[in-house]
This record gives structure tokens, sequence and C-alpha cells, in this order.
């Protein structure tokens, strides 16, 4: 839910601005948990990412709705009928952009879970947006650093979730590209 949550745009209405990866990011995280639970990791990451990123998103806004953070209209008169997402309560999303914060000023290595998190929020390009100014500096250098090792595959062997982690980050522009060619083909 924490990756959701930054995701909603800060601007100065609260409107959500969601990535084209975030729905693939979404699976990506469940599954991270499952596999820190010792669940196997699928065999053909992408294909995973593929078949369960079309609804994810659309879960998990609901769930949000539920839970009183976002409010959401749905218009379906006239021709084009769309869909209206405004941040209801803002301290939830604080509270996500606090544990990104959090978890870059730690000096200590995060754990699989932490380190999941802020390079998924990372690949999303929604972490610069929450570390904005000179006092954010440090954190975005830590940033940086723990974007390239887990980018690097050097984190690769130290766990079956960074493992996971690094084939996802792979996988995602593949997934992201072929659910923009089938959204096009419908329009």
């Amino acid at each position: 839910m924490h990756l959701l949550l930054l995701a909603v745009d800060p601007d100065r209405d609260g409107r959500p601005r969601f990535p084209p990866a975030l729905a693939p990011a979404l699976v990506l995280a469940d599954l991270l948990d499952k596999t820190r639970r010792g669940r196997p990791a699928p065999d053909s990451l992408a294909e995973y990412l593929r078949t369960r990123a079309p609804g994810r998103l659309d879960r998990y806004v609901e769930e949000a709705r539920e839970l009183g953070i976002l409010e959401v209209s749905v218009r379906r008169e006239g021709y084009f009928g769309h869909t209206r997402i405004r941040v209801a309560d803002r301290w939830p999303v604080e509270r996500a952009v606090d544990r990104l914060v959090r978890i870059l000023k730690s000096d200590q290595h995060p754990d699989d879970r932490d380190l999941a998190y802020v390079v998924l929020a990372e690949h999303l390009g929604r972490a610069q947006a929450h570390l904005k100014g000179r006092k954010f500096r440090e954190e975005r250098r830590r940033l940086e650093l723990l974007v390239g090792w887990v980018s690097s595959g050097r984190g690769r062997h130290r766990s079956v979730a960074n493992a996971v982690l690094y084939d996802g980050l792979r996988a995602i522009p593949l997934t992201t590209a072929d659910l923009e060619a089938s959204f096009a083909a419908l329009r």
C-alpha cells in the first residue's frame, strides 16, 4: 500500500498520478512478500507480472478508498467516462514518505523489505519527488547507492528476495511496454 501512496502526486489538489509501471511494481512487491515467507518465485517473472498487473491497481485503489485514504468517483455519462481520484486523508501518505526518509537516513543496510520499498519507489520515479531540496541531499545520495547496488546485481546472491527484486526490475519495463501496447490497441 505504501508504494501506491507514494505514487499519489503531492500536488496542491492531491490528485494521484500513477506511472505506467505502478501496477507491475505492486505485483512485484506482493511477490517479494511471498518469497520472504518461503514461496518459490515463478519461472517467468515477466509473464507473472504481465498476467497479474492489469487488475492490481484497481484492487489497491479500492482498498485505499475503503480505508478512507482516497475518494473515488466514477462518471459514466457522455462519450468519455472517467474516474476521479483524490486524496481524502493525507496522514497515510505522509507516513509512506516518512518511511522512505527513515530508511534512507539509517546508517544500517536496509532489510530486504525496506530495500525493495526504496528501490521500487525510485524505479517508479516517485522517490525523487519526495526528496527535493538541499535538506535531502544525503538521502538522495544514499538512494543512489542502494539502487545502484541492487541494479548492478551485487546484492542478487544475498537472498532469494533480492534475486527476485533484481529480476523483477528487469521484467517491469517489458511488462509495461506490453501493457501500453495492449491499451493502445483498444483506443
